[in-house]
């Protein structure tokens, strides 16, 4: 049942609630191994819990759904579900993911949940939160010592440090926000059909081409022109698995008058062809 008391804090009074023992700090790993390796047809879609859910990308990348919008959680990536959020996570193609992931609960002295945000984060370019993932982990291994509350405290406290750190927030400085990309990517959906060009892309931003070139760039590792074909292909794969068109139906829809050239995209960005893709997709819905 979800808790009628939760109180939202300042980052500030988040890092003090961790480090006072008036709180009770808890840690569940959900059956998983803290350091996890998704493979193929991966996918979790739990209901709503009263949990922090923490996401930290190694190597490969998936891709979450929350809030109606959809993102990638790429190497390097801090992915924080706040508690009660509604979420997706899948793995679209064949390359495995790995990553480190627990859940955390914060309350204070009435039972109450604390929360530091109350929406969905992805903070980017974190590689170096790893060390703090690994202590966490280290420091929740059963054990009765009495300092072993005090030793798990510690590393949260360095991990939200860093997330939660201005300096972090100046390394987003430079990228695309999340409002512009949610912009992006309501354009590029709006019609599949529609051949949007980087330069139409840049406008909706009413930004310059080449500034927004070096913006998108920064943000997604990739050209705006590969970042288009690989949304296309998406949604071209979705179309795939929830409907009963055939291949070439599909690829028309999505612009694509070739399917042979449909099938060799659609294999660079799911990582299969779409016939495969459908027939395996199908067993995991």
């Amino acid at each position: 049942m979800k808790s009628s008391l939760k109180r939202l804090v300042f980052a500030d009074d988040w890092l003090a609630a961790l480090a006072s023992r008036k709180t009770r700090v808890e840690i569940d790993f959900h059956g998983i191994p803290p350091f996890y390796t998704a493979q193929r047809g991966w996918i979790t879609r739990p209901a709503p819990f009263g949990q922090h859910l923490l996401y930290h990308v190694v190597k490969g990348s998936f891709r979450v759904r929350t809030g109606g919008n959809e993102h990638d959680v790429e190497p390097g990536a801090l992915l924080w579900l706040p508690p009660w959020t509604k979420f997706c996570c899948w793995l679209p193609g064949e390359k495995p993911v790995s990553f480190y992931r627990f859940r955390l609960s914060v309350q204070d002295q009435r039972g109450g949940t604390l929360y530091c945000r109350d929406t969905p984060l992805i903070i980017r370019d974190m590689e170096f939160l790893h060390r703090w993932f690994r202590e966490v982990v280290r420091a929740s291994q059963p054990g009765g010592e009495p300092l072993r509350p005090w030793r798990l405290r510690a590393p949260l406290i360095g991990l939200f440090a860093e997330a939660l750190s201005p300096k972090t927030a100046a390394k987003q400085r430079g990228r695309l926000h999340s409002v512009q990309r949610e912009a992006l990517e309501e354009l590029v959906r709006r019609d599949g059909k529609v051949q949007v060009t980087p330069a139409q892309m840049a406008a909706h931003l009413s930004l310059s081409a080449d500034y927004f070139t070096r913006l998108f760039r920064k943000t997604h590792g990739i050209s705006p022109r590969a970042w288009i074909v690989r949304e296309r292909i998406k949604m071209a794969a979705v179309r795939l698995m929830e409907s009963r068109m055939n291949i070439s139906e599909v690829a028309e829809e999505f612009g694509y008058r070739d399917i042979f050239f449909f099938s060799r995209q659609f294999k660079q960005v799911m990582g299969q062809s779409p016939k495969r893709y459908r027939s395996t997709a199908g067993h995991q819905a």
